[in-house]
């Protein structure tokens, strides 16, 4: 019985790992494109992520971005610093959320006040996957562009703490897709 009990523990953890390696080969790498979208969202948490909704509005790839799960004690001025003059009528905050599946809800309340079709929705590459399974059950309606963020390079599997990271983010991916009922 013990035996058995350790193969199938060491099968599993077998699964688990080989769908880590296909996670991580999904997530890093992702192609983005440049072409015109008027509204983008960004769902904080991940570096780059608002310097890149920035870096868009600079190249003309959008003119309206919306922020969501900002920080409380946090304000477009804290946000755009240098950029603020330049940008702070480009940018709208959200401060409801606190986590992917709050994002979702806080945008599609932004996005439907505002009567929106169309949307580039960013984040970092290692939290696609999952962003986009958890958008999928909303807004059937709007078309969503997906940009990531790339963060996963050559450096990143260096740092403990990017891996913690990147197992993590894999951990709740499966778990949405289960919660949503993809996988069951």
């Amino acid at each position: 019985m013990f035996k058995l009990s350790v193969k199938i523990i060491i099968s599993l953890f077998a699964i688990w790992l080989l769908g880590l390696i296909v996670f991580i080969v999904f997530s890093s790498g992702f192609k983005n494109d440049y072409l015109y979208i008027e509204n983008s969202i960004v769902l904080t948490g991940g570096n780059s992520r608002i310097s890149e909704s920035i870096n868009l509005l600079e190249k003309g790839a959008t003119s309206k971005v919306f922020l969501s799960g900002v920080n409380k004690n946090v304000n477009k001025e804290d946000i755009l610093e240098d950029s603020f003059d330049k940008y702070k009528d480009h940018f709208f905050l959200g401060y409801k959320a606190e986590d992917t599946r709050g994002n979702v809800i806080e945008s599609e309340e932004w996005l439907l006040n505002n009567n929106i079709k169309e949307v580039r929705v960013i984040t970092s590459d290692y939290h696609l996957l999952r962003a986009k399974v958890e958008f999928k059950r909303s807004l059937p309606g709007i078309k969503k562009v997906w940009y990531g963020v790339n963060t996963i390079d050559e450096n990143f599997f260096n740092s403990l703490e990017n891996w913690k990271l990147l197992c993590g983010e894999y951990n709740k991916f499966i778990y949405v897709l289960f919660n949503y009922g993809v996988l069951s």
